[in-house]
């Protein structure tokens, strides 16, 4: 069996793929429910590098990860209709994300309530206190549980209630405490 394909070719379409990934994750870490078959995504090869587009518009040229990721970060945020996406579906998905409605419905919460809904009660406050769900894992600001005391991460750092999760807050209660905190 005799290969038509190169090494050359090969190595492109590897390339090629691994460009396609990066888009798909920086816009659905930006938030966007996105799959790669949605979406059209070029790859133009240059002397020393690749372009990268999207939907067309011309998004980055080929660096490392980070920096692609980064790139196609700035130029969606800055125009998302350029590249044809949809910034209202965008917002809408960032507002179906934050859903408390199991942790209201359980009264006063304790201990074992921190895990009633969708999400982790820390992940529902920080989100609904419009905290970017890209500081879950560090970075910047946000809520989080040590056994039964609520504290912030962050510029502001800190305990934020010592008997949280006691049977003493309501969700309304946690959320309030938090953005006084905060100074939100």
């Amino acid at each position: 069996m005799k290969h038509t394909q190169t090494f050359e070719d090969f190595l492109n379409e590897g390339n090629a793929s691994m460009y396609k990934s990066t888009v798909v994750d920086a816009l659905k870490q930006l938030g966007y429910r996105v799959k790669q078959s949605d979406l059209k995504i070029g790859v133009k090869k240059e002397r020393l590098y690749d372009l990268i587009t999207l939907n067309g518009e011309l998004l980055c040229s080929s660096s490392d990860y980070a920096q692609m990721v980064s790139s196609i970060q700035n130029a969606v945020k800055d125009n998302p209709e350029k590249y044809g996406l949809d910034p209202k579906a965008f917002e809408q998905f960032v507002n179906e994300a934050v859903n408390p409605a199991a942790y209201v419905k359980a009264g006063k919460l304790g201990y074992n309530d921190q895990f009633l809904g969708r999400q982790s009660l820390s992940k529902t406050l920080s989100l609904d206190l419009g905290f970017d769900k890209k500081n879950e894992f560090g970075g910047g600001d946000w809520i989080g549980f040590d056994h039964v005391s609520m504290y912030a991460t962050g510029k502001k750092g800190g305990t934020i209630l010592d008997d949280a999760l006691t049977g003493n807050y309501t969700y309304d209660e946690l959320k309030s405490a938090a953005a006084k905190h905060f100074g939100i």
